[in-house]
């Protein structure tokens, strides 16, 4: 049996709530807190956008780990991001042909996915909190320096 949860906090202490709980309320009750941008180990330093679907825990290399179900927006428009000089990343929100497991603590922070143009060709652009990341760096090495 698989235990699902619908929020999670990161360690910059922003909160992550999931599609799972918030696509039933009505939009005057949603807090749009879903889409994050999360980094895979085997990828450097480019980020990636998804909205979390929901949260659980299993089993990875015989070690409990959380664990997030995500739908992965596309990689950011490269034409755009290059005139733009990476000021605008314009992504494609895929939904279920994206489905993706990632480890919940590779999640660096909430963003905001806004509609590009046309809200109906299904691109968004990326907008973030300034500082964020360097918030979430502190935070790991804080962790680091305490274990």
């Amino acid at each position: 049996k698989l235990l699902r949860w619908a929020r999670l906090h990161l360690p910059n202490l922003q909160p992550v709530r999931t599609a799972w709980k918030e696509r039933p309320k009505p939009m005057d009750k949603v807090r749009m807190s879903r889409i994050v941008k999360f980094h895979r180990p085997d990828a450097g330093k480019h980020p990636f956008f998804a909205e979390v679907q929901y949260f659980f825990q299993a089993e990875v290399q015989e070690k409990t780990e959380a664990l997030a179900l995500v739908s992965t927006f596309s990689p950011p428009d490269p034409e755009l991001a290059k005139k733009s000089s990476g000021a605008l990343l314009v992504c494609q929100y895929r939904g279920v042909a994206a489905l993706e497991v990632i480890l919940a603590k590779s999640i660096r922070t909430s963003i905001a996915m806004v509609p590009y143009k046309d809200p109906r060709n299904g691109k968004f652009y990326v907008s973030e909190k300034m500082g964020l990341d360097i918030a979430f760096m502190r935070a790991e090495r804080e962790e680091r320096e305490n274990t």
